[in-house]
């Protein structure tokens, strides 16, 4: 739910840039990132559909009433799905390659 509430508040961002909101959006989405990240397991991977959450909030960002029409937003997410099984870092600390689901995406220290 939380990766599903960052990345609608992201959407809303986007499409709405200029909203006197969007400064508490993008305020949200921090939060929601940080909680999803201290909440996250290793086993939780297989269960996050990251497409299925971004089709889930662009149909409901597309759905809201704003008073005025979004920017486009895109119909797929523009990133690529880490392999499952990568063997652990040589110095055995996990690589960002192992501790993101999604390329592009590892938790910045």
């Amino acid at each position: 739910m939380l990766l599903l509430q960052a990345l609608l508040h992201a959407m809303k961002v986007a499409a709405w840039p200029g909203d006197a909101s969007a400064r508490h959006w993008r305020n949200e989405i921090d939060t929601f990132l940080e909680t999803a990240r201290r909440r996250f397991t290793p086993s939780m991977t297989r269960n996050i559909d990251v497409p299925d959450l971004h089709r889930a909030a662009r149909r409901l960002v597309l759905r809201l009433d704003m008073r005025r029409p979004p920017r486009p937003l895109a119909s797929r997410l523009p990133l690529r799905a880490a392999p499952r099984a990568s063997p652990p870092a040589p110095s055995g600390r996990t690589s960002a390659a192992t501790s993101s689901p999604i390329q592009g995406c590892a938790s910045a220290s």
